[in-house]
């Protein structure tokens, strides 16, 4: 699920694992109005069932763009410095979940 607050940040949040065996997530974007999940080359990392895109991490857009979000799961936390080493990490050594369904969020701001 998605939400767009008041000042344009995103919020995304989901169900957790109810096995327990989850212990990261990275969430896939795609460029702003891009359908093709192949082509959503932003990764974001996660240990919890939620990640918050403040207005300055989100890609540039304009009122009434949509960007898409796809959140895949992992049994294992990245290695890396900061959660793009770490989701670069787990997309090339983890073995992860199939993607979520598409959220699709139209920006209002």
């Amino acid at each position: 699920m998605g939400n767009e607050d008041g000042t344009g940040a995103v919020d995304l949040t989901w169900d957790a694992d109810s096995t327990g065996k989850t212990k990261a997530y990275v969430v896939h974007a795609s460029p702003v109005n891009e359908t093709d999940p192949h082509k959503a080359i932003f990764m974001y990392y996660t240990e919890n069932p939620n990640y918050r895109f403040t207005p300055s991490n989100l890609q540039p857009h304009q009122p009434g763009d949509i960007l898409r979000y796809w959140v895949q799961a992992f049994n294992e936390v990245g290695v890396g410095a900061d959660g793009t080493e770490k989701a670069e990490y787990l997309n090339v050594n983890g073995y992860g979940s199939e993607w979520s369904s598409v959220v699709e969020m139209t920006m209002k701001k």
